[in-house]
């Protein structure tokens, strides 16, 4: 009787369109560097609805369902969370205090209630709502400029002024927009041509933009950190590409700004004084499309000419170069400093070693190639925003350590 009843149990189961949570036990050493692909189902949201089910089989009528709050998980596959936001590319994602901001390819902004568990093994590993007010909400509405490269160097998100500065438009401006109702703040026409870049700095009193006219501009605050920014004029302008700023990067605790161009160089100068201190060449002087700068000074550098990586130190020292196959869209590093994370055209987030740019774990494509990414502070998640409008969430399990491989680890819990 006892096996017929588990029989049965086992074939409601089957048949019901929902899978029940599966705990599996934790098996391996916590000092491996493990990531753990929580495989939360394929979901699309609908606006309209303040709450959502992950499921497994295909998406019901959320309209009809907005009293289901049960989340339900699927045992671990290679299977993510999406959450259809937009029907237009999601540019720039920021992640701040209980909420998730998004741009997309329209310049809509979009205020999403985040917040993640503490424990990555929950059943719960983090919510997610959608913005109601998302089609109604004021986006910047300031056109991109035809020869912009859309994408998310053009945006940067000051969470102590609540603004959004973007560049990238048509009358050569970068703007200031308060992000919650969408009302301009400021139109700043310093640049003699598009402002291609913009990096924020030093707790966001420091703006360094980038530009067409080949400069790099330092904005600061008069009142020192945390002070909002005087956009009067600039601080400092910093000279030495002969083409396009394609990339600026501004990072305080390293007290460098760094800038790369078509000119196939990358320069660097002091954030606090603006001091030249070296010119990284490209290996094979390929134009640079954009970069990456992490905490502990590796700069990972990408150009579609050659379709490759390359990784340098801070001194400038080339340590490797590696092959992608793809257009990549968007770098990032993680929290710690150690990996690399690469999202393209083929829609597959890439981890990498940062140093020698071997790839650690390609987690399983999404269904639109990737053009944003962000990494949570914890690094317990990775949230991608893709070209077809939607966000794709990776939840990640971490546990550091530079003695072990990874690759154990990874294999012992896949």
């Amino acid at each position: 009787q006892q096996q017929e009843q588990q029989q049965a149990q086992q074939q409601d189961q089957q048949s019901s369109p929902y899978r029940q949570l599966t705990t599996y036990p934790f098996e391996g050493n916590i000092h491996d560097l493990l990531f753990h692909e929580l495989a939360l189902s394929f979901v699309d949201i609908n606006l309209f609805s303040t709450t959502f089910v992950m499921h497994s089989e295909d998406p019901p009528n959320f309209l009809q369902q907005q009293q289901q709050t049960t989340l339900i998980m699927v045992p671990p596959q290679k299977q993510t969370f999406l959450a259809s936001l937009s029907n237009s590319a999601i540019l720039f994602l920021f992640i701040g205090e209980n909420k998730l901001v998004t741009i997309n390819e329209y310049q809509t902004i979009g205020i999403h209630q985040w917040s993640s568990s503490s424990n990555s093994f929950s059943s719960r590993p983090f919510s997610f709502e959608p913005d109601n007010a998302f089609f109604s909400r004021n986006g910047i509405n300031c056109p991109f400029h035809q020869q912009a490269v859309v994408g998310s160097k053009l945006f940067a998100f000051s969470e102590t002024s609540k603004c959004i500065f973007s560049a990238g438009h048509w009358d050569n401006t970068f703007r200031v927009t308060n992000y919650e109702n969408g009302k301009k703040i400021a139109s700043v026409k310093y640049h003699k041509d598009l402002v291609t870049c913009l990096s924020l700095a030093l707790k966001d009193s420091t703006l360094v933009t980038g530009s067409k006219d080949t400069t790099v501009m330092i904005w600061t605050s008069k009142k020192g950190l945390g002070g909002s920014i005087d956009l009067s004029k600039p601080r400092r302008v910093l000279y030495g590409h002969t083409d396009t700023v394609t990339c600026v990067n501004a990072n305080s605790e390293l007290d460098v700004i760094i800038s790369s161009s078509n000119d196939s160089t990358c320069i660097v100068h002091t954030l606090r004084k603006g001091i030249y201190v070296r010119t990284i060449n490209h290996p094979t002087n390929c134009p640079i499309d954009f970069f990456t700068l992490s905490d502990s000074g590796y700069i990972s550098l990408f150009s579609s000419t050659d379709m490759k990586i390359h990784s340098f130190s801070i001194n400038g020292k080339h340590l490797s170069s590696e092959k992608t196959n793809e257009q990549i869209n968007c770098m990032t590093t993680s929290m710690n400093s150690d990996f690399l994370l690469t999202g393209g055209n083929n829609g597959v987030l890439v981890i990498r070693n940062i140093y020698n740019l071997q790839i650690i774990h390609c987690f399983e494509p999404t269904d639109s190639p990737i053009i944003s990414i962000k990494v949570t502070r914890k690094d317990d998640h990775i949230i991608c925003g893709l070209q077809n409008g939607k966000i794709c969430v990776f939840s990640v399990v971490s546990c550091y350590s530079r003695t072990k491989s990874f690759i154990t680890g990874l294999n012992r819990m896949l």
